[in-house]
């Protein structure tokens, strides 16, 4: 089984793999999903 993290930029589908900046997108949509779930961020020093 393969698994693929697609998405749609400009009408067409992307792997996320394939973008230029993908660990920055990743993390940024996982903090969106977080946050939508009531999940907080502790800092640590």
């Amino acid at each position: 089984m393969t698994i693929k993290n697609i998405v749609v930029i400009n009408g067409k589908e992307v792997e996320v793999k394939d973008l230029p900046d993908a660990e920055l997108f990743a993390e940024k949509l996982n903090r969106k999903a977080l946050t939508a779930r009531n999940y907080t961020e502790e800092k640590t020093a």
